[in-house]
């Protein structure tokens, strides 16, 4: 989807800059399911609650992931529909694209 909406010479820089912010959004999930387990465990020792918290901790980020689903669902039914509406939209008014400008700037 990226690639739909950025000009044609910016595109590898658009699909770089995609990877890196999932990147960054994904590498910290364990530390997170980490933070979320101490957080409903408090300062209990016993292993029962260890274990408790551990299945919230799991359950949560399992809730985000199916909200997550659903956005993307929801994304991927619109989006064409969206893509189409935009391209009719350029027909009347008559849209010329920039692509001459560059996404990220070298300015040297």
């Amino acid at each position: 989807m990226v690639l739909m909406v950025v000009p044609a010479n910016s595109r590898a820089a658009a699909v770089a800059l995609s990877r890196l912010f999932s990147g960054i959004v994904s590498t910290p999930s364990a530390q997170l399911i980490g933070v979320i387990t101490d957080a409903i465990r408090g300062d209990s020792e016993l292993p029962y609650d260890r274990y408790h918290a551990y299945q919230m901790g799991l359950i949560f980020t399992s809730a985000v992931m199916i909200a997550v689903f659903f956005c993307n669902l929801v994304t991927i039914v619109y989006f064409p529909k969206d893509c189409k509406a935009a391209e009719e939209w350029e027909k009347e008014e008559e849209v010329t694209e920039n692509e001459h400008f560059p996404l990220i700037r070298n300015e040297q």
